[in-house]
């Protein structure tokens, strides 16, 4: 019997192949979404995996509550914090250890090349899960002068297998000596290095002193105990930091504005304070996707199913006058489903593994199809075989079970006229969700452009950054860089800072003095070290006062060759910083003072700019003159000059810095990197609304193909009592435009609802306006209006004879 079934089952696929190809090609594009949207969101819940799950690891991250700027999370944390707990709590703390992510510049032989490494404390190897192609853990980092290469570095400087032993140079002056060859770290963990060298003793390990609690440079790390908890942890951590810390103020101990968030390793990916963390939220709109997407499918399936099933009325009339029972028309429709769907499966499975390439280069992944081939991956698609085949084939089976022979062989009705109204009813369901994905997209880019758009403050076109400044090899030569680099007719101004925009790093100063009036509590102002050029090259508005000059003694905080800053000088800050010090207004706060015992004297007010995404904030600055804390050169240069400027930049570089590898980047390409999350949400998103859209319209044209065959009378008498060719096309048009029409209503409320909430993530966003949601209208029905229109004009033009004739 099942042997008859499955040869039924492919006969009738062979002999209706449009309708088969239509079928199969709705469900595999449907199933493949599906797959590569559980590869995305498996990726991103598998975060980290590879350094360990179940081993108490949890990593501390940095959270301040200065005033003037409320709560701010960093990834990182100063150096004594991984020692200290350590030492002063070995009943909750088994082990500890920090990252410092750098970029050096590697040299071997006569080769120089810039890589972006790690230094990290010899227990680096103790706490994480790292598997080695050659060495080991003990090996690794046996002493100081050792380094660990991950396998591509090693393939990069020395031939295959003879890396341990060899020697490489740093810029740091040392040699290390290759201990270990690691094997590379997967994509989908925060810590992916290259090479892996060993921290150097240094005042960041002293626990009471200020530069143990200062240089936040280090991710740190501590393994718990068994039987420990994070909260037991957390319970200590204020006592901790007043011990070792004074209060900031009388009465204000440290561990009120100074703290730790206490993340376990795999949940780091989604709590951290890093700018391309995970978002839970985000991924669960992918799964809603994925689901809807897989609806729609079946839906689709279901749809054509019950159009194709109305057809065979009287095939299955014909078998239940020969003996057939309901199980037995039962088993019949669900056994096409099932060879229907696994053939799709099979498709999707190769249309997946064919796109995979492109797709993890469209969300920046290195994702594989081999994580389909564990037992839990296996299980899921025979589930998902079975779910589907059961929930598409099912209801049209039943009805056609349900059949009389003698009503459909005399001419009778059948159960069409329920099938049609679920069809539509299906068909208006899709329609709903591939309009709410086309209104997500489109304010998503619409959000992207004015961010990328909006006047920031500044000036970010046609400027060039150059990064890595701080080397001692480098910041000595600073000022001739700077000068022969304006000797280039093609670049207009040059400036030295100690950051940019869209940079994560800076440094903030506590103000507890305003004109010689004590503050009853600390302002929090954030520092930025600028040189004499710096609005220039910057183009940023002087709105009262005048710049900084390094002409003028007074407006030195330090020069070149002086270890301190100088006890006082003059600075320049921004509108932000004269609203929340209460300074007036811009001219008003020219020449007044503030900081500890009032260092510093205003003596310019520069225009408000924003230091990173629309998503932030202004916060309050002050800006400086510090001649040794340079690390970032911006050059503007002319538009028509850009084809050669990058040659010519390298080459200055090389004259004068020498085998050091230059690190430049575009400042627009800098700004843009802020919304790569962003942007890559708002393509998968459209690649997805798009792949609903196409099924959607797959559904339609089954639902056109049903209604119009069961409808072939009534348009033949509508002719024959005058109706004309465009009439009847209109009238079709119609009926099917009403779907989309209700799916609008049902769409535009909570679409409406979800990107509002979205918006809020931007300090600076576009307003909710009305576009996005009639452009979506218009696009689905065109798009509907256009699978319709072949069905209805065929139709329209039939000559009514032939369906009187039939029927």
């Amino acid at each position: 019997m099942v042997k008859n079934y499955l040869a039924v089952a492919v006969r009738n696929i062979m002999k209706n192949k449009i309708f088969s190809f239509i079928n199969i090609a709705g469900l595999s594009i449907g199933l493949s979404a599906v797959m590569l949207i559980t590869l995305y969101i498996w990726d991103e819940f598998t975060y980290d995996n590879y350094l360990g799950k179940n081993n108490g690891i949890h990593k501390l991250e940095l959270e301040t509550n200065f005033g003037g700027r409320g709560v701010r999370k960093n990834r990182v944390t100063a150096g004594a914090v991984a020692v200290g707990l350590l030492a002063d709590y070995p009943d909750l703390v088994a082990n500890s250890a920090r990252v410092n992510n750098f970029t050096g510049t590697v040299t071997l032989g006569d080769r120089s090349v810039s890589e972006a490494a790690m230094r990290v404390d010899p227990s680096f190897f103790q706490l994480f899960d790292i598997e080695f192609v050659a060495g080991s853990s003990t090996t690794a980092m046996p002493d100081m002068s050792s380094v660990a290469l991950s396998e591509t570095a090693a393939s990069k400087y020395f031939e295959p297998g003879t890396a341990v032993g060899q020697t490489l140079q740093l810029d740091d002056g040392k040699s290390y000596r290759v201990g270990a060859v690691f094997r590379d770290f997967p994509d989908n963990t925060h810590l992916r290095p290259t090479m892996i060298f060993p921290l150097q003793p240094g005042r960041y390990d002293l626990v009471s002193d200020d530069a143990g609690w200062w240089q936040m440079r280090f991710f740190t790390y501590v393994q718990l105990k068994d039987g420990v908890t994070a909260t037991q942890l957390d319970a200590v951590l204020p006592d901790f930091i007043d011990r070792h810390r004074d209060e900031i103020r009388p009465d204000t101990a440290m561990s009120s504005v100074y703290g730790f968030n206490i993340i376990a390793l795999a949940d780091v990916h989604f709590e951290t304070a890093a700018a391309n963390a995970g978002d839970p939220l985000i991924l669960t709109g992918f799964a809603a996707i994925a689901i809807v997407i897989l609806s729609i499918a079946t839906f689709n399936f279901m749809n054509m199913s019950i159009s194709r099933a109305v057809i065979r009325t009287k095939e299955v009339a014909v078998r239940k006058v020969f003996g057939a029972g309901r199980g037995n028309v039962i088993s019949l429709f669900l056994s096409e489903t099932l060879v229907t769907v696994l053939i799709s499966l099979f498709l999707a499975l190769v249309i997946t593994e064919m796109s995979l390439l492109w797709f993890n280069d469209f969300v920046s992944k290195l994702m594989s199809m081999g994580v389909f081939v564990s037992p839990i991956f296996i299980i899921g698609m025979i589930g998902l075989v079975v779910t589907v085949a059961f929930g598409a084939g099912f209801y049209p089976a039943f009805i056609m079970s349900k059949i009389r022979p003698a009503v459909v062989l005399s001419g009778g009705r059948s159960q069409s006229r329920n099938m049609s109204r679920l069809g539509m009813a299906l068909v208006t369901i899709q329609f709903a969700v591939a309009i709410a994905l086309i209104i997500t997209t489109t304010i998503i880019y619409q959000q992207i452009r004015y961010s990328q758009t909006m006047d920031p403050g500044y000036n970010k076109e046609n400027l060039v950054l150059l990064h890595g400044l701080q080397h001692p090899s480098v910041n000595p030569l600073l000022q001739v860089l700077k000068q022969r680099l304006l000797a280039h007719p093609g670049i207009s101004d040059v400036s030295l800072t100690d950051q940019a925009p869209g940079g994560t790093y800076g440094w903030y100063e506590g103000v507890d003095r305003i004109n010689g009036a004590a503050l009853e509590r600390s302002i929090s102002v954030r520092g930025m070290l600028v040189d004499q050029d710096f609005t220039a090259t910057y183009g940023m508005e002087v709105v009262a006062g005048r710049s900084l000059s390094e002409e003028r003694a007074a407006d030195i905080a330090r020069g070149t060759g002086e270890e301190q800053n100088r006890e006082t000088s003059n600075i320049m800050i921004n509108q932000q910083a004269v609203k929340i010090l209460g300074l007036g207004s811009p001219g008003e706060a020219i020449e007044k003072t503030f900081g500890q015992n009032d260092m510093w004297t205003v003596v310019g007010v520069v225009g408000d700019y924003l230091l990173g995404s629309s998503k932030g904030t202004v916060p309050p600055m002050m800006f400086s003159i510090d001649q040794q804390g340079f690390r970032t050169l911006a050059l503007r240069f002319n538009a028509n000059e850009v084809s050669g400027l990058l040659a010519d930049v390298d080459a200055v570089w090389a004259d004068i810095i020498g085998a050091r590898p230059v690190r430049r980047q575009f400042m627009d390409d800098r700004i843009s990197a802020l919304y790569r999350t962003e942007q890559q949400q708002g393509q998968i998103f459209a690649l997805f609304s798009g792949l609903a859209v196409l099924v959607s319209c797959i559904g339609l044209y089954g639902l056109v193909s049903f209604s119009v065959a069961k409808r072939q009378k009534e348009i033949g008498v509508r002719k024959i009592l005058g109706a004309t060719n465009g009439i009847i096309t209109r009238q079709i048009l119609w009926d099917f435009s009403k779907p989309v029409l209700i799916a609008n209503l049902m769409a535009w409320p909570l679409t409406a609802y979800l990107m509002s909430g979205w918006l809020t993530n931007f300090n600076y966003r576009i307003d909710l306006g009305p576009t996005p949601f009639l452009a979506a209208a218009a696009a689905a029905l065109v798009v509907a209006g256009l699978t319709v229109i072949g069905h209805a004009v065929r139709v329209a033009s039939a000559n009514p004879v032939h369906a009187l004739r039939h029927e």
